[in-house]
């Protein structure tokens, strides 16, 4: 998919200021889209990329930015020590329906890292794990979808597809924020019965985690997409590849 912004009678546009995501823990992208990073001087930047629905909104009733839409990128998975049943795919479009606020669709297959051995870990031991479902601190569509695990699991009585170390747990059940390197290793020793994990989807991604295999197998609940916000006039210009990434390219005048 190709994919241009800018003025058309820019000659060559310089490298464009991107900022992915988030730029700074407890800033907020809107207040960058108007001000850019204030704390560094910086300028306003070119294209952000985001997964947030309230810039995108912000954005998108801007008329100095552009908002593009990309390829679904990320599928979270629920990983537990226990095996138990697919949600349905009507199960997986009510979670991205009801417990996202963020660009989601329930996941689609293929889901590669379930056939493949190599992309699991060795697991802890389930029976000393605490009623803990574990998400990155920085991901608030991971601690939505583990708050709706949560919930889920208490219900009476439970989704099929919900792990049964987590619905045998009556109270005491509740999400805990962690740092991302830290997930995979408090599943295996055991300090997080589950926990929600975002991993790359992609054409060209063996496991979506290959730095990390999965402690115990995923279960895949949503796909999710960012949004790349274009300022009008930066000369920016991208073309979007299948797995969601950008590669810039340079503008030059006929």
């Amino acid at each position: 998919m190709d994919w241009r912004a800018g003025c058309a009678h820019a000659t060559t546009s310089p490298d464009p200021i991107v900022v992915a995501e988030s730029p700074v823990a407890g800033v907020d992208l809107r207040d960058v889209l108007d001000r850019g990073l204030v704390a560094s001087n910086g300028p306003r930047p070119d294209v952000v990329v985001t997964r947030d629905p309230a810039v995108v909104s912000y954005a998108a009733g801007s008329r100095d930015y552009i908002t593009v839409v990309l390829p679904y990128d990320r599928t979270y998975v629920l990983v537990s020590a226990d095996t138990s049943p697919l949600p349905t795919p009507a199960d997986r479009d009510a979670l991205a329906r009801n417990a996202v606020t963020a660009d989601a669709r329930g996941a689609k297959e293929p889901f590669a890292w379930l056939a493949d051995t190599s992309c699991t870990g060795a697991p802890g031991s389930p029976a000393a794990s605490p009623g803990i479902v574990a998400y990155a601190a920085d991901d608030p569509i991971a601690r939505q979808l583990a708050e709706r695990i949560v919930a889920l699991a208490a219900a009476r009585p439970a989704p099929a597809w919900v792990p049964g170390n987590l619905s045998s747990r009556a109270t005491g059940l509740r999400v805990a924020a962690m740092w991302g390197d830290s997930i995979t290793a408090a599943l295996a020793t055991g300090r997080a019965a589950a926990a929600i994990i975002g991993i790359t989807r992609g054409p060209h991604t063996h496991c979506g985690v290959p730095a990390a295999p999965l402690a115990w197998r995923g279960v895949p609940l949503v796909d999710s997409r960012a949004h790349a916000i274009v300022r009008r006039g930066s000369g920016a210009a991208f073309v979007i590849n299948d797995d969601g990434t950008l590669h810039f390219v340079r503008r030059k005048s006929p």
